[in-house]
């Protein structure tokens, strides 16, 4: 595969980790867009698992599929999707030195997969047929992968509709959490892949939903728990994990505040 330098093209530089009294600042390690149409389709979602940073790369040949680099090298980890279409890999996320992200190999539609090393596998065709995943949003926590999914063509109620996963990259440990029970009105109900910031914090996940809801999940649908309303005119604007603490912010009346959470008590 040629390698040369592209006018404006978007390239891939690794700042290689050097003592500060040997600093040599960045350098390309590898100009992974090869022809001028590559403008803009350069490297996407960088994520670190190990000693490696994966990203979406394209080239003419493949189209867009997972890359990788150690900073001495760059390597594409499978042609997921044979042809230049790609499998388009996104929302990727590292669990410990794996990789998860979704990707399209044209055959299954968006499913889940794992990188660990240099190849790439499909956790499993979760949704049969040409149904398919629409990630929303992806964390890791407690070594699982959690993520939320928008409908993509489905319904309240149905399966696969909206919902809130858990995996640890099988398919015989990746389940949805719904449905949970709703502590106002004691009804079952799906809603969490309107879920947002999620964050973990040891080996539990935190998320808000509508907005002004704080939750904690262990995993299991009877350890989703509500934590926290904000009350009226409040909105969670930003979460993050802190110690063995949830820290986040309300926006209110033009203002925020600053609230933490244990686990327990907010």
């Amino acid at each position: 595969m040629l390698i040369r330098a592209v006018t404006k093209a978007l390239v891939l530089a690794v700042v290689v980790g050097i003592p500060v009294a040997r600093a040599e600042g960045p350098r390309l390690v590898r100009d992974v867009n090869l022809v001028e149409e590559s403008i803009g389709r350069g490297p996407g979602e960088l994520v670190a698992a190990g000693a490696w940073v994966y990203f979406r790369g394209w080239d003419s040949v493949h189209g867009h599929e997972l890359w990788r680099s150690d900073g001495e090298g760059v390597e594409m980890v499978g042609d997921l999707r044979v042809g230049n279409q790609g499998s388009w890999p996104q929302r990727l996320v590292a669990v410990g030195d794996r990789l998860f992200f979704f990707a399209d190999d044209g055959v299954h539609g968006v499913e889940l997969w794992t990188a660990d090393g240099g190849s790439a596998r499909m956790t499993g065709d979760l949704k049969e047929g040409t149904a398919e995943f629409s990630p929303v949003a992806v964390e890791e926590a407690g070594g699982l992968m959690d993520f939320t999914e928008g409908p993509a063509g489905g319904l309240w109620g149905s399966p696969f509709g909206w919902g809130l996963w858990r995996s640890d990259g099988t398919a015989a440990g990746t389940w949805m959490l719904n449905p949970v029970v709703f502590p106002d009105d004691g009804m079952l109900h799906r809603p969490f892949g309107r879920a947002t910031h999620l964050t973990g914090v040891g080996d539990q996940l935190f998320f808000c939903h509508a907005e002004r809801e704080l939750w904690r999940s262990g995993g299991s649908a009877e350890g989703t728990v509500r934590l926290a309303h904000v009350g009226e005119g409040g909105v969670i604007a930003s979460m993050v994990a802190g110690g063995d603490r949830l820290w986040f912010t309300v926006r209110r009346a033009g203002a925020r505040e600053l609230w933490w959470c244990d686990g327990e008590t907010c």
